[in-house]
């Protein structure tokens, strides 16, 4: 939905302002600990390897000194079928001063995404061989692309059922109006803007595409690719993919593309909280789509 590129920029502006802070990414699909200090520690090579209450454990052992950023995915959640998870809900409701839902405004986007995601096996872009592979993807499984328009509106249920006070954001704004976002939910003004010399929007369309800047613009851009290695190695981030393809491109290289743009279409029109009009307007380019 976003929350990847969300938990990043929100480290990001905690660290720059000097706030002690560790994203943990996804609470239970991994392993997490404690150190001594009362850090969180990650052990990303174990698969759910706790129980629930053994993560409510090891958070509550944590040092409050330390700001997590931290995700619970209803994907995870689903997959590991636990037993009283509503009891785990409730603890991470408490836990955490702030709850923040990402969600989209270009539902039809973001399926098509995970369905060239699926038929590509590359599910997230680090470097320009993963982009090539995702390329390599001419048309999408239509079943597929329904069962995930279908656990889209279960996330949403899930969201309304069991964190109902949460702060919504919308993936869209997170790339369009980056700064803003971050000042909503951190209440740190304009901090990667200033530390960047742009506005984060900018730089991450300098990541997705390299080819043409200028000498600020790259010194910008190695800057913040900088930083986030940096974080990386002493544990604060996990990882730091980048944006893989826009909705235009992804129009000139899918061959089902309408078929599935029909399909979208068909299935929500009676789904009032999605606007269908925003199925042929492309956020990354800010505009709307070009027949091709």
């Amino acid at each position: 939905m976003g929350s990847t590129i969300l938990q990043r920029l929100i480290t990001l502006v905690l660290h720059i302002e000097n706030v002690n802070v560790i994203n943990t990414h996804d609470l239970v699909n991994k392993f997490i600990g404690v150190d001594s200090d009362g850090k969180i520690t990650r052990n990303f090579k174990i698969q759910y390897g706790q129980t629930l209450p053994e993560i409510e454990n090891i958070l509550n052992q944590a040092n409050k000194k330390i700001t997590l950023v931290s995700r619970l995915s209803k994907d995870h959640i689903d997959y590991r079928n636990d037993k009283n998870v509503e009891k785990f809900y409730e603890f991470v409701t408490k836990f955490f001063p702030k709850l923040i839902s990402c969600d989209r405004e270009n539902v039809f986007e973001l399926v098509l995404s995970l369905a060239i995601k699926a038929k590509s096996d590359v599910y997230n872009v680090f470097k320009q061989e993963d982009r090539k592979a995702i390329e390599q993807v001419a048309d999408i499984d239509e079943r597929y692309f329904i069962q995930k328009l279908k656990g889209y509106i279960a996330y949403r249920d899930w969201i309304k059922n069991n964190f109902p006070n949460t702060t919504k954001i919308t993936y869209e704004n997170i790339i369009t109006n980056t700064d803003a976002i971050l000042t909503e939910i951190t209440g740190y003004e304009d901090t990667l803007k200033n530390y960047f010399g742009f506005p984060m929007s900018d730089i991450l369309r300098f990541q997705f595409d390299d080819s043409n800047l200028n000498d600020k613009e790259k010194h910008a851009l190695h800057t913040y690719e900088s930083l986030c290695d940096t974080l990386i190695k002493d544990g604060t981030l996990r990882v730091v993919p980048m944006k893989n393809s826009s909705l235009q491109e992804k129009k000139q290289r899918i061959k089902n593309f309408d078929r599935c743009l029909k399909i979208f279409y068909q299935y929500t029109r009676n789904l009032n909280f999605i606007d269908q009009s925003k199925a042929t307007y492309d956020y990354w380019n800010q505009k709307q789509l070009v027949s091709s």
